[in-house]
Parts: structure tokens; sequence; C-alpha cells
């Protein structure tokens, strides 16, 4: 399955509640962020749900699922 959306100019990526539902995604999952050989952008539920943002950032390619904010995308 693969979706396509436009990052924001914040960085962050929109995560609609129909597709969150379909793969069992909620606010504050921890996501591991990976780019591919042809530049896609691969997110995967990380196995470890209990580190801290300060984990995450020395982590690198670990994000949490926040709040959208629509005004990022206008």
């Amino acid at each position: 399955m693969s979706y396509q959306y436009i990052v924001s100019k914040n960085g962050e990526i929109p995560l609609p509640d129909n597709m969150c539902d379909e793969l069992m995604l909620k606010l504050g999952d921890i996501l591991t962020c990976e780019v591919t050989k042809n530049k896609s952008l691969t997110l995967q539920k990380h196995t470890d749900q209990t580190l801290s943002d300060a984990q995450l950032k020395v982590a690198g390619n670990l994000t949490r699922i926040i709040e959208f904010n629509p005004d990022d995308y206008n």
C-alpha cells in the first residue's frame, strides 16, 4: 500500500484519520522513517513506543505522530 502527500512548510506529513485507522496509528505513536532508493519515504511503526522526545532526536530517523495544524499547509 502506498500514499502520496505534500510535505508542509514545517516538514510535516499529513496522516488523514482514515489512513491512521486503516494502519492502526494514533496520536503519539512513534514511527521509523527511511528513504528508499527511489527517494520515497517509508514510515513504519517503531517497536519501542516508550521513547522520550530526547531519545527520538538522538536516533535521527524516528518521529512522533502529532496533531495536524491545517495552517501549515496554506
